[in-house]
């Protein structure tokens, strides 16, 4: 497993990350601890997750299946989201729903939309920031994570004088090690421009993304840059497969060629990817430790000029 130095942190860390959004709603309780079992076994040793990922269910598994190895990992959470209030789905009934759901790649756009309407967003304060973050390492079995983000503020949020303050004081108590911001561009620019508690940022950065999101970033501050959604465009864009044909790439090699574009944009960072059956954490921690950077040319090339 490649490695890649976290600043913050003060220690290497895996330059692939485990996304924990699918895990006890699309992935099963007993499938996402397998999952996170074998990508530690495999090198693995950064694990993203939030309070309303997973249905509400995700920090917890995630801290029965580190157990013993919470001190060899690093866990970000996040801040702004909470817990989906409820869910319509019996649970007898889950198991069929997620089958039909990845069945259907229409399925997963479907799913995500509706999961939003689930999901309460509080005013972002510095009163609910330490609820919000003692109430995740309660759930994560443990008495800090090494990372806690704002997740999706706005500009106002990510600049605020009391949110600011309130982060720095989770540092400060050991509840957190560091500060990170996640978010749309914008948000994470004004954050990290407007205060240096932000060490760590979190964009989502594309296969259509035709200039890397992570460039505009790392003037600012020069922080520690991860990105997410190396993915998404090839489930939901019939343009991204009809660019990764025209490139002349077999549809076989999609999944792979995206995930080596996203590190190739982001070399001495984090990419995050959310990965649970055994093909596709093998292949991807594959891909995470030998960068191809013809194909990474390749492909810039062609979104770029279209040839």
């Amino acid at each position: 497993m490649r490695t890649v130095r976290v600043h913050a942190l003060e220690s290497d860390f895996s330059a692939l990350g485990f996304g924990c959004a699918p895990l006890g709603s699309m992935v099963s309780a007993s499938n996402g601890m397998r999952a996170i079992n074998l990508a530690m076994d495999l090198g693995v040793n950064w694990f993203d997750v939030a309070p309303n990922y997973g249905g509400g269910n995700a920090e917890t598994l995630l801290g029965k299946s580190l157990g013993a190895n919470r001190k060899s990992v690093a866990i970000c959470t996040k801040i702004s989201l909470l817990p989906p209030v409820r869910n319509p789905i019996p649970p007898i009934l889950r198991p069929t729903v997620r089958w039909v759901m990845k069945s259907i790649p229409i399925g997963w756009r479907a799913a995500r939309s509706r999961r939003r309407q689930w999901i309460e967003r509080p005013q972002l304060d510095a009163a609910f920031i330490e609820k919000s973050l003692v109430s995740s390492l309660k759930r994560l079995q443990t008495d800090y994570v090494d990372v806690v983000a704002l997740h999706d503020p706005d500009v106002r949020e990510s600049t605020a004088p009391d949110v600011i303050e309130a982060l720095e004081r989770m540092v400060e108590k050991g509840y957190a090690r560091t500060a990170a911001i996640a978010g749309s561009l914008d948000a994470v620019i004004a954050g990290a421009s407007q205060s240096d508690v932000f060490r760590i940022v979190q964009i989502r950065d594309t296969l259509l993304t035709i200039s890397a999101a992570s460039d505009r970033v790392y003037p600012v501050r020069n922080p520690f840059v991860i990105t997410h959604g190396a993915f998404s465009d090839l489930y939901l864009e019939q343009r991204a497969r009809k660019m990764f044909a025209d490139a002349g790439y077999s549809l076989a090699d999609f999944s792979k060629q995206a995930l080596n574009f996203a590190f190739s944009k982001n070399p001495d960072g984090i990419v995050i990817a959310s990965m649970f059956s055994r093909q596709h954490i093998k292949a991807n921690c594959e891909v995470s430790a030998r960068i191809s950077s013809a194909d990474a040319t390749r492909l810039a090339n062609y979104i770029r000029d279209g040839n």
